[in-house]
């Protein structure tokens, strides 16, 4: 699995801007997610997600 943030911060006399990039699991590698009961085998399986999560963030601090 492969994340990476990206960020560039701007400074102020008195505060700073803060934008962020975030990419959480960017090769798509599958990764367990939840176990669940199958009623027509009797059985506990697992699911596995194959889920990208892209975030865009900006930030004031004082």
């Amino acid at each position: 699995m492969l994340s990476f943030t990206i960020s560039y911060r701007t400074n102020y006399q008195n505060s700073s801007s803060v934008w962020t990039l975030q990419m959480l699991n960017a090769t798509s590698t599958k990764e367990f997610d939840k176990d669940y009961y199958n009623i027509k085998t009797n059985t506990i399986e697992q699911k596995f997600s194959e889920i990208m999560i892209l975030n865009l963030s900006y930030k004031i601090e004082f």
